[in-house]
């Protein structure tokens, strides 16, 4: 029974190590056959295991030193199976070394104060038991690390960071409220070996339990996002549509409003002439966006997000500074990043109540070379976001949108300052095109831009 305890105290142990690695790592190496991940965990359990074997009941100076150098040199080997820097490799091995040891002392601790009679079980039954508590406090401080340290979990909620902590929390607290008697009783022994099991087994299933939840949410972020991206090239299809409409009317009208003016030229009608000519201006200002760059994209989608703030009493102020300029984007990537930055600031001000306070500034120009596209909105009071109890794991969701296409591919710039007012900065940089040529002899000539 006691080996089949320490196979699945290895197996958490394992479990534990995978999840702290893929939290920190992200992804493996590509190259690095998928048998070899497994088969490099089993091999290091094994190593962990004999040198349990050599050291069980032993709390000497010698047995601290060696089992952190092992713990180390394990943690640095699987930390080779993920990608990253050797630096990244050798941090992420002392960071984990210095969370089992914590994880022994705080479990060790807090077995002493609540009670104390544990460990007055097997040597190595007690080896294992602490081994499980190290292990669960390993996984909270993966958690906690995870939630602070990676910019992704911003999309989930409270509860969902908090929840993750419960089981963890519980499973611990358990072995502290076990009666004196119980630790007594010649079946004791058997008592704590499906404890163990239990708590190993339990933290198991809540994690892949938890995952799944996590990775569905992702899932709803990434579809909430194409269908944030579907509405806005519905939208500026629409406008572009309806200006297109109405000005081939005109165009085609033309030839008859100038024979009704001609007309009214010629028998001296002259305020019949100039009623009608104002028409025909207010038609031809109607059949124009409100916002007229020269640019479709800027122009259909702020004209859009002008007559959306007008009809939610939201006060917007543009600055729009690029006639006739060439922008360094295509036009696919301007609308899904103008659109997003315009559809959060909106969506922003449609949450503050006080409609004084409901303003959106959108400043779109170009600086040495960069184009520019920058907007302001009030912050959200805290109060208000606790009555919508979804808008902070979706709100903000087409800002990654923006970061990806700012830096990702186009290699510029992307800013969020959170003071006064909430703001967002995408600077785009000029595309540079270098061409290498040779001459016959192979040797390069100059480089021409």
């Amino acid at each position: 029974m006691e080996i089949f305890l320490s196979v699945l105290s290895a197996i958490f142990d394992a479990f534990v190590q995978y999840i702290y690695f893929k939290t920190v790592f992200k992804n493996k190496y590509s190259k690095i056959p998928h048998v070899l991940v497994p088969v490099s965990y089993i091999l290091v359990q094994i190593i962990l295991y004999a040198n349990k074997l050599a050291f069980t009941g032993d709390t000497g100076f010698y047995k601290t030193i060696i089992t952190t150098g092992i713990s180390f040199l394990t943690a640095f080997v699987l930390s080779n199976l993920y990608k990253g820097s050797l630096l990244q490799h050798i941090f992420s091995s002392i960071i984990y070394v210095a969370f089992t040891v914590m994880g022994e002392i705080l479990f060790v601790i807090i077995v002493s104060v609540f009670n104390r009679e544990l460990f007055n079980i097997s040597p190595l039954m007690l080896d294992n038991f602490v081994t499980a508590g190290m292990e669960l406090f390993v996984l909270i401080f993966t958690y906690a690390s995870n939630i602070f340290w990676n910019r992704h979990s911003k999309s989930y909620t409270k509860k969902y960071k908090l929840l993750v902590f419960v089981i963890p929390f519980i499973t611990i607290s358990i072995p502290m409220s076990i009666p004196l008697e119980i630790l007594t009783l010649e079946s004791a022994t058997t008592f704590f070996l499906f404890l163990i099991i239990g708590i190993i087994v339990i933290n198991i299933v809540n994690f892949v339990l938890f995952d799944n939840v996590l990775q569905l949410a992702d899932l709803k972020l990434k579809y909430a996002r194409e269908q944030t991206n579907v509405v806005l090239q519905q939208e500026r299809y629409e406008q572009l549509s309806g200006a297109y409409k109405n000005t081939r009317h005109i165009v085609h009208d033309v030839k008859e409003h100038y024979f009704f003016i001609d007309a009214c030229i010629k028998k001296e009608q002259y305020q019949a002439a100039a009623d009608y000519m104002k028409q025909l201006v207010d038609n031809l200002e109607n059949s124009y966006t409100k916002i007229n760059t020269g640019n479709l994209v800027i122009d259909a989608l702020v004209s859009h997000y002008v007559s959306v703030a007008e009809q939610e009493d939201i006060q917007m102020e543009t600055a729009i500074s690029i006639s006739n300029m060439k922008l360094p984007i295509e036009d696919y990537d301007l609308c899904i990043i103008l659109g997003n930055m315009l559809n959060n600031s909106i969506k922003a001000c449609m949450q503050i109540q006080s409609v004084r306070t409901r303003f959106v500034k959108l400043r779109i120009y170009m600086h040495n070379k960069n184009l520019i596209i920058h907007t302001i909105n009030p912050i959200v009071p805290k109060k208000q976001l606790e009555k919508n109890e979804f808008w902070e794991l979706y709100h903000g969701y087409g800002l990654e949108n923006v970061r990806a296409i700012t830096e990702g591919k186009y290699g510029g710039l992307y800013g969020v300052v959170k003071g006064e007012n909430y703001e967002v900065v995408s600077s785009i940089p000029e595309k540079i095109e270098i061409t290498i040529s040779y001459d016959k002899r192979g040797r390069m000539k100059k480089l021409s831009h």
